[in-house]
């Protein structure tokens, strides 16, 4: 209930956490039965992000680097910019398949550029990455695809 005198309210969600690697998802709390007062718009839209990655903790040296672990990044940075008004990042070698692709720096590189504009329509700081110039021929290491998934959950929680 909106208390009297007032113009807006926070509504309270509680969220069920799981582990299940899936999409971010939208939900919608529709607002109604005003009594003395007009509502402009009778819905508050919300979104509950994805934050389970598979391989959830990339342990150094214990995890080897596969496609799923570069496409659901993908799709999380895709998903935070469209978030703020940007565009699908358009990946070269768009199709990596599950033990025939090798993940290579520029995927890396091209994911942090696509973050990185994303960050930045948001008004927030670009992350700085602990090895930031990925060379190409750079192994992919699990600290690489670590911190992105950190910065994205970051941008996320903000």
């Amino acid at each position: 209930m909106i208390p009297a005198g007032s113009a807006s309210q926070t509504i309270s969600i509680t969220i069920n956490g799981d582990t299940t690697v899936e999409p971010s998802e939208t939900f919608k709390v529709v607002l109604s039965g005003a009594s003395g007062a007009n509502i402009s718009d009778n819905e508050g839209v919300g979104t509950i992000v994805n934050d389970d990655f598979t391989d959830d903790s990339l342990g150094i040296g214990s995890v080897l680097i596969r496609a799923v672990h570069v496409q659901e990044l993908r799709t999380a940075v895709n998903e935070a910019r469209v978030a703020r008004g940007l565009a699908a990042f358009s990946f070269s070698d768009s199709t990596l398949i599950a033990q025939a692709t090798a993940i290579k720096a520029a995927h890396l590189t091209e994911m942090r550029t696509a973050l990185a504009q994303a960050y930045t329509a948001a008004g927030r700081t670009v992350p700085v990455y602990a090895d930031p110039g990925l060379a190409a021929g750079l192994f992919v290491k699990a600290a690489h695809i670590t911190e992105l998934r950190n910065a994205v959950l970051a941008l996320e929680s903000s």
